[in-house]
């Protein structure tokens, strides 16, 4: 053999083996790169198609829903219901039925095409009226048949506006097409609303629910391809839960609710609710890519397959192309000689070391190849791919700096933790906090030490608390020793502890967001400060004062009860006046100490079984005499069985009914009057009591409990008034379990009341 032939049959080995196996890697590639495509675009078209059912079904809802709201459809199946049960009401009955049918097929029906029959059942399932009269009268056997068919327990206890879609069934039974179809139920009320009638139902067929599948219902809408558009071997299809097929096949007549599909796809819907995208043996035994949908309550799954021969066929004609010419250049390649093949590598090589940067994270380069021969298509498919990576890259990267700014922009300190709870960075507001320049000065900072060890087990919690999906939030108190490395410069926080999940929604990190609450604080250690203060001047005023107002109330009380000697008409009177100033003042000390109590919890109740029936006698026979020296008419409805004895504190019960009698009184003018009722209701005894006074103005009628408060037109009817009486008498009977309230209108008067537990 001469050394040409050699040199041609070296060059060509040479040239043969690594264009073979370039071209296997780059297959490899190419197919890899080509089922992640199709996997794609079947996961897209499925979404699609799962869209375009659940609107095909929202639409149907919406027409039954719609139909159901009919004024005379409501109107004449009341009446139909309502007619008597004799002979003449049950013909009467037919003739409105079949009115009530015949005005829905000509009104109705030709709004929707799809819908083949629409029934009216009342409330025992019967059909009372159908737009096909041999189905009146028709009920299925039991209601598992009727929630089956037409969900009709759903329905029946629906609101107005719902619809129902049931599962496409195929019936043998008088009235009913064989055909597939599947059933949407609306409730039906009477034209007012008050109740519920029956439901109404529309049988529609699955015409337009293969046409939606299809591609047929698009070409109607104005698309220019269906399945011509989709391939030769695309079918999107429905399966019930039984595993049955319930739309139309592309490859076996008369599939629907005959045709079984236990593939893999339907098997991990049913049992596990997943959704896949991949290669499977689907319902013809035949190897196909297919993507499945498994929506949320709903008896249908949905699958996309494309048999795997067509997804490939691309490809492996792209195969035999380049096989064939390996082949060719390694049998030329000594013809040709050495710089073609030099050529040819180079270009292969410079696609690889494109895709060798890309792989190292520079997205910069790109083949910028204008060949039109494969190596072309491959280079400009690794420049289409480094575009769309670096697009992607680009929207992370935007996002990642829009959430740093938001971050870094906050006034709070913000800390962002491992699972374990070590600092991996501290927001700018952070380390103006802890006096740090930049992050670098953090690394190894322990923050823990700056703040209070007593806070220490509530931090753990929330770490623990945030590393299960929670959110804390509470208050720390901040070491004040300057010697600890990065001591806050703010006395108090409140720190919120959140999770912060990845892609997967697994919690990666924690957020912990402080914000100092120093001056709130302040403000309120100074409340607590006043508060203390007020608290021991009312305590000391109230002691200081209690004595001897009493022994001055004593003497006036002997001296107007002539126990030292008979006293002139004039001077009673200023005595009784000066009695009654000092009996008031002494009652205001009491409500001052008793609103003190309730303000610090220190009000105790001295419970014990008593009427309250007796407590209000004794009440009214102090308080109603003052009715009769201002004209005031007054009644008392008593139950007329005696109230059980009911467990309270008869002398905290006692001032509640004095204050509320005391109001009705004080804000009534002349001549008005009051009404007080004492009743039993179920384990509860009422008080209630009505005046015809100046009434509450509904502006002050939502802080008229508060304490100290008064409504804007009291001060004309009693001047003096504390404003503490309805504040106490509320906190009493919240004490007891009971509760209370009033209705009032200003200018016409008011109505107080309170119930307690029996």
């Amino acid at each position: 053999m001469s050394i040409k032939w050699k040199f041609i049959l070296i060059f060509g080995l040479i040239t043969f083996v690594p264009i073979f196996s370039l071209s296997f890697y780059t297959l490899n590639g190419v197919q890899e790169q080509a089922v992640n495509q199709i996997k794609q675009s079947l996961t897209l078209e499925a979404e699609l198609a799962e869209g375009h059912i659940l609107t095909y079904f929202e639409q149907r809802k919406d027409r039954t829903a719609d139909w159901s709201s009919d004024g005379y459809i409501r109107s004449e199946f009341e009446s139909i219901l309502d007619l008597p049960a004799d002979t003449d009401g049950e013909s009467q009955g037919k003739i409105k039925a079949a009115q009530l049918g015949e005005y829905i097929l000509t009104k109705k029906h030709p709004l929707d095409s799809a819908i083949i029959t629409t029934d009216i059942l009342d409330t025992s399932g019967t059909v009372v009226v159908s737009t096909n009269p041999k189905r009146t009268g028709h009920t299925e056997p039991s209601t598992e048949d009727l929630d089956r068919e037409h969900e009709f327990t759903q329905a029946i206890n629906a609101e107005s506006g719902q619809a129902f879609v049931g599962q496409i069934i195929s019936e043998d039974e008088v009235g009913h097409s064989p055909d597939p179809m599947f059933h949407v139920s609306a409730p039906l009320f009477s034209p007012d609303g008050s109740k519920t009638l029956g439901i109404l139902v529309t049988h529609v067929g699955l015409r337009g629910l293969d046409d939606v599948l299809s591609g047929q219902r698009q070409i109607e809408l104005g698309a220019k391809s269906g399945f011509k558009g989709r391939g030769q071997s695309l079918e999107i299809y429905l399966v019930n839960q039984d595993k049955l097929m319930v739309t139309r096949s592309r490859f076996v007549e008369n599939a629907v609710l005959n045709q079984i599909v236990d593939t893999q796809a339907v098997r991990l819907c049913h049992e596990k609710g997943e959704e896949i995208t991949g290669q499977y043996l689907d319902y013809r035994g035949v190897s196909v890519y297919g993507a499945s949908m498994c929506p949320d309550n709903q008896w249908w799954l949905l699958l996309t397959e494309i048999d795997e021969s067509e997804v490939l066929v691309g490809f492996l004609a792209l195969e035999k192309q380049i096989i064939i010419f390996s082949i060719l250049t390694a049998m030329l390649a000594a013809l040709i000689g050495l710089l073609y093949g030099v050529r040819i590598y180079r270009r292969i090589d410079s696609n690889l070391d494109v895709l060798r940067k890309i792989g190292a994270g520079d997205l910069g380069f790109r083949t910028n190849t204008i060949a039109r021969d494969e190596i072309g298509k491959v280079g400009r498919g690794i420049d289409s791919m480094a575009d769309s990576i670096e697009k992607y890259i680009s929207r992370i990267k935007e996002a990642e700096t829009q959430n740093t700014t938001l971050i870094e922009s906050s006034p709070d300190c913000i800390k962002l933790l491992d699972p374990k709870g070590r600092l991996l960075h501290l927001s700018k507001g952070g380390l103006r906090e802890h006096g740090f320049k930049s992050n670098k000065e953090t690394v190894g900072w322990n923050y823990l030490a700056t703040i209070e060890k007593k806070h220490l087990p509530a931090i753990k919690a929330a770490l623990k608390n945030a590393l299960s999906g929670k959110i804390t939030t509470f208050e720390v108190e901040h070491v004040k020793d300057k010697k600890i490395k990065g001591v806050a410069n703010r006395d108090w926080c409140e720190m919120t502890f959140s999770p912060v999940r990845d892609a997967q929604g697994k919690v990666k990190n924690i957020l912990v967001v402080s914000r100092d609450i120093s001056d709130k604080k302040q403000i309120q250690e100074k409340q607590h400060e006043l508060d203390l203060l007020k608290t021991k001047f009312i305590t000391v005023v109230s002691h200081q004062l209690r004595t001897p107002l009493s022994a001055i109330s004593w003497n006036l009380e002997a001296i107007l009860g002539k126990e030292m000697g008979d006293v002139a008409k004039g001077q009673e009177e200023v005595l009784r006046l000066s009695y009654d100033a000092t009996k008031e003042i002494i009652t205001r000390i009491g409500d001052l100490t008793t609103a003190m109590e309730i303000e610090e919890g220190k009000m105790r109740l001295e419970k014990e079984k008593a009427s309250l029936q007796d407590v209000l006698g004794s009440v009214c026979a102090e308080v109603l005499p003052w009715c009769e020296r201002r004209k005031i008419k007054h009644s008392i409805t008593l139950p007329t069985k005696p109230l059980p004895l009911t467990e309270f504190d008869p002398t905290r019960i006692r001032g509640v009914l004095h204050k509320l009698i005391d109001n009705a009184v004080s804000y009534t003018k002349e001549k008005g009057g009051i009404e007080i009722v004492l009743s039993k209701l179920r384990n509860k005894v009422r008080f209630e009591i009505k005046d015809t006074g100046i009434g509450i103005p509904k502006s002050d009628q939502a802080h008229i409990f508060e304490r100290f408060y008064r409504a804007s037109n009291a001060s004309k009817m009693k001047t003096d008034a504390s404003g503490l009486g309805l504040f106490i008498a509320k906190a009493v009977v919240e004490a007891h379990g009971g509760n209370i309230g009033f209705t009032s209108q200003e200018g016409k008067g008011s109505t107080f009341w309170f119930e307690l537990p029996i």
